[in-house]
């Protein structure tokens, strides 16, 4: 299982990231374009729908070492979308 600190070092970049962009990190509406290749299941050209937080292999396969963190990225994208709408209307002071 994912260690609490890295998953938590996760959700807090995904969220802050994404906030300042103004991305919902739910939504399916990222729209690709794929360049093909022997590695991706889309020929070159293919519109392809993924989500805002996903695991490369999804759309790459590669010889990544992280089935810990793919197991949980729909419950950190939920995650992120809480800490989003938590501290969206928050501002911290600089010391």
């Amino acid at each position: 299982k994912l260690s609490r600190k890295a998953r938590l070092a996760v959700t807090r970049y995904l969220a802050w990231k994404l906030h300042l962009h103004g991305v919902n990190p739910v939504t399916k509406r990222t729209r690709l374009i794929s360049a093909g290749g022997e590695s991706t299941p889309y020929p070159a050209g293919q519109v392809v729908t993924a989500y805002r937080v996903m695991g490369h292999r999804r759309l790459n396969s590669t010889a990544c070492p992280g089935a810990l963190l793919y197991a949980e990225i729909a419950s950190i994208r939920g995650q992120v979308q809480t800490r989003i709408k938590k501290y969206s209307g928050k501002r911290r002071r600089r010391s």
